[in-house]
C-alpha cells in the first residue's frame, strides 16, 4: 500500500486541477537542479533552498541517485524539473523507484543555459507562474519577486561583461565545449571552434578541431566542468599550447559560489585569468 503525501493533496490538486492549494515548503519539494531550486527561493523568500536532486559539480547524465535521494523524492509534494530532465534514464529511474506519480512532477520548460542572464530572467518568470498556480493567493508577490530578481540579474549582468571589456577579453577567440558556448558568446568572446563530450570524439574528429582551433587562432580552450571525461579538451589544449580552463553551468559546484552571481563571476574570474596572456592584464 502506498503512503500519503500530504503534500501532493496540498500542492498538485492547485497545480493541475486549477484548485486552491499551498506553496512548497524547501522539505516538501524536490528541485531537479541548484537553479530551480535557487529559483524558488529566491522568488518565495525561503532562508533554506529545496532539496537539489542532481549535485551541480557532476554530469546530469551520469549520476545514480542514492537511497537518500530516493527517500527525498518519495515524500515530496511536487518535484519540479528541466523539460531537458525528464527523459534522461538516471532520473526516469530515480522517480520509478520512489514511486512519483506522473501528476506529481512539474517541467520547467525555459530552454538554454540558465548561467546566461537571459535565460535565467525567463526561468524565473515561468517558476513564478508555477508557484502561481500552486499558491493563488501570493501570485502577485511571487509575479514581483521574479521581477525584482530577474532586475539583479540585469544588473549584475551588465557590471559582469563590463568587466571582461575592461580586461580586453571581448571578441577573443576560443574553442569552446557545446555547454559552455552560450555563456562565452554572452560574454562578448567568439566561438570559432566548438566542440561535445570527450567520450564521444575519436581521434580523428579531435585532430580535425585541433585544426581548426590553429586556424582560427584561438587563445583558450574552455571546457565544462558537468560534461564529464575532461580528457579530450585537455588534449587540444595541450596540443595548441593555449590555457584549459573550465567553467561550471550550476552554481553550487563550487560550494564557495551557491549562488548565480558568484558562479558566474568565479566563471569569468578564471576566464580572463587564462586569457591574460592575451589581454595584457597583469
Amino acid at each position: 500500500m502506498r503512503r500519503a503525501h500530504p503534500p501532493f493533496l496540498a500542492l498538485l490538486a492547485a497545480a493541475l486541477l486549477a484548485a486552491c492549494g499551498a506553496v512548497a515548503a524547501p522539505d516538501g519539494m524536490v528541485a531537479g537542479t541548484a537553479h530551480l531550486a535557487n529559483a524558488v527561493a529566491d522568488i518565495t523568500g525561503m532562508e533554506a533552498v529545496p532539496f537539489v536532486l542532481l549535485p551541480p559539480a557532476q554530469c546530469p547524465g551520469h549520476y545514480d541517485a542514492r537511497p537518500g535521494d530516493i527517500a527525498r523524492l518519495s515524500e515530496a509534494g511536487v518535484v519540479l524539473l528541466h523539460t531537458w530532465q525528464r527523459p534522461m534514464g538516471n532520473v526516469r529511474r530515480a522517480l520509478e523507484a520512489a514511486a512519483v506519480s506522473p501528476e506529481r512532477i512539474i517541467t520547467v520548460s525555459t530552454p538554454g543555459n540558465w548561467m546566461v542572464p537571459e535565460t535565467l530572467q525567463a526561468g524565473l518568470h515561468e517558476v513564478a507562474e508555477i508557484l502561481a498556480r500552486l499558491h493563488p493567493d501570493r501570485s502577485e508577490a511571487f509575479r514581483a519577486a521574479a521581477e525584482k530578481r530577474a532586475q539583479a540579474v540585469a544588473e549584475h549582468a551588465r557590471a559582469a561583461r563590463e568587466r571582461v571589456a575592461a580586461a580586453g577579453g571581448a571578441s577573443l577567440p576560443v574553442a569552446v565545449n557545446e555547454m559552455q558556448a552560450p555563456l562565452v558568446k554572452w560574454a562578448g568572446l567568439t566561438a570559432p571552434v566548438v566542440f561535445g563530450r570527450g567520450e564521444e570524439m575519436g581521434a580523428a574528429e579531435l585532430a580535425a578541431l585541433v585544426g581548426d582551433a590553429r586556424k582560427a587562432g584561438v587563445r583558450a580552450v574552455v571546457n565544462n566542468l558537468q560534461s564529464g571525461n575532461p580528457k579530450a579538451a585537455e588534449t587540444l589544449a595541450a596540443e595548441l599550447g593555449v590555457p584549459l580552463v573550465t567553467l561550471s553551468n550550476f552554481p553550487g559546484a563550487d560550494p564557495d559560489a551557491p549562488s548565480w552571481e558568484t558562479t558566474l563571476d568565479r566563471n569569468l574570474d578564471r576566464l580572463l585569468d587564462a586569457l591574460k596572456p592575451s589581454t595584457g592584464t597583469k
